[in-house]
């Protein structure tokens, strides 16, 4: 999986957590990333759910490329936390 697919999965899962829509992060117009606003959010994900929720959001979208959790890590993540 490439870093823009962790990305775009983070963009979702904050977009479903917050009720924002990813406007509020993205300068479509000028291709500019609102930092700020992102760090709000992730505040607001961090207040509003779990920790390991966030982490997985926060995590999906560092802003450094390499940092970024594989597919892999991300499946591992999910099925760690699987109730049977």
């Amino acid at each position: 999986m490439q870093a823009t697919e962790a990305w775009m999965i983070g963009v979702l899962l904050l977009v479903m957590g917050t009720l924002v829509p990813e406007e509020a992060i993205y300068d479509w117009k000028a291709f500019e990333l609102k930092e700020q606003e992102l760090k709000q959010l992730l505040n607001e994900i961090k207040h509003r759910y779990s920790v390991l929720f966030y982490e997985l959001i926060s995590s999906c979208l560092d802003l450094n490329p390499d940092d970024r959790p594989t597919l892999s890590d991300i499946l591992g993540y999910l099925q760690k936390r699987k109730i049977n």
